[in-house]
C-alpha cells in the first residue's frame, strides 16, 4: 500500500515537475505527516527533491529556484551562524564583492549591526543586500546594474559583467545553489554564473558561504571547481567523512556554530 502510494506520488511529481504540499495532500487525500514521510523516503532514494513547501522532480531541480522570501525563510539559524563566522574576513579586508543570495544577505545584516566596523568598500549585484548595506554610512557601496530576475533581487547578465571590468577587491563572499567535491560549485542561472566568475578572477581570496543543504548536489551551470575556493564556511551538520573530503581540496574550512 505504501509503496503503491509512493509510486503514484513519484509519477505525479515527475509529470508536474514542481508541486506543493497542499496540492499533493488534496490530490492523494493523505495527511501532512504521511506525505512528509513519503517525500523523505523518496528523497533518500534520490527520486525527488524536497523543497520549501513542496517537492520537485529530479529533472526540474536543475533549474528550479525558490523566490526570495522563500529562500530567506530556509535554514535561517545556520545562515546567521555562517554570517557571524564570516565577519572574521570582513575585519581583515578593506574591500569585498558580495554575491547575490540569502546567506550573503545574512552577512550584510551582520555588518550593519557591528558598531565597531569602520570604513569598507562593498560591491554587490544584489539589490536587497545593497539596501541593507546602504543603512551603514561607513560602507562605501557600489551597486552593480543589470537585468533583474523575477521573484529575486539579484542582477546579472552582460551589463553586470561589463561593470565589473576594472574593479578589484580583497575578498569575494560567494553564495551558491549547490556544492559537490567532484563537480564543484554550481548554479541554476547562467546570468549569475558569469558575474560570479568575474568576481572570482578579480578577488584576492574567495570565501564560499554555504549551509549543509547545498552539499552533494549540482545544478546545470558550473561556477568553478572547489579548489578555486580559498575558504569554505558551512554549518555543524556536515558529517566528518564529508568534511575530510572537502579539506583535501579547500585550504581552509570553517564550521560555524
Amino acid at each position: 500500500m505504501k509503496r503503491q502510494r509512493q509510486n503514484q506520488l513519484l509519477e505525479y511529481i515527475d509529470e508536474h515537475e514542481v508541486v506543493t504540499v497542499a496540492e499533493l495532500m488534496e490530490r492523494f487525500q493523505i495527511s501532512k505527516a504521511t506525505l512528509n514521510r513519503d517525500l523523505t523516503e523518496l528523497e533518500a532514494e534520490k527520486k525527488i527533491h524536497k523543497i520549501h513547501g513542496g517537492a520537485a522532480s529530479q529533472r526540474a531541480i536543475f533549474t528550479y529556484e525558490p523566490i526570495q522570501h522563500e529562500k530567506e525563510n530556509l535554514e535561517q539559524e545556520y545562515k546567521a551562524a555562517i554570517a557571524r563566522a564570516a565577519m572574521t574576513y570582513v575585519y581583515q579586508s578593506a574591500s569585498f564583492f558580495m554575491d547575490a543570495g540569502t546567506t550573503v544577505l545574512a552577512l550584510a545584516k551582520e555588518m550593519v549591526k557591528d558598531t565597531q566596523l569602520g570604513a569598507r568598500i562593498a560591491i554587490t549585484n544584489d539589490m536587497k543586500t545593497g539596501m541593507i548595506l546602504a543603512e551603514k554610512p561607513e560602507i562605501d557601496l557600489i551597486l552593480l546594474g543589470g537585468r533583474k530576475r523575477n521573484g529575486l533581487y539579484s542582477l546579472g547578465g552582460g551589463m553586470t559583467e561589463r561593470m565589473l571590468e576594472g574593479i578589484n577587491a580583497d575578498i569575494f563572499f560567494m553564495g551558491t545553489d549547490a556544492v559537490d567535491v567532484e563537480l564543484g560549485v554550481s548554479n541554476v542561472n547562467f546570468d549569475e554564473v558569469g558575474v560570479k566568475q568575474k568576481m572570482i578572477k578579480s578577488a584576492r581570496k574567495v570565501v564560499l558561504l554555504a549551509d549543509y543543504t547545498k552539499f552533494n548536489q549540482y545544478r546545470v551551470a558550473r561556477v568553478c571547481q572547489l579548489d578555486e575556493v580559498d575558504v569554505l564556511i558551512t554549518d555543524s551538520r556536515i558529517p566528518q567523512d564529508e568534511l575530510e573530503e572537502i579539506k583535501k581540496v579547500v585550504e581552509t574550512v570553517i564550521i560555524a556554530r
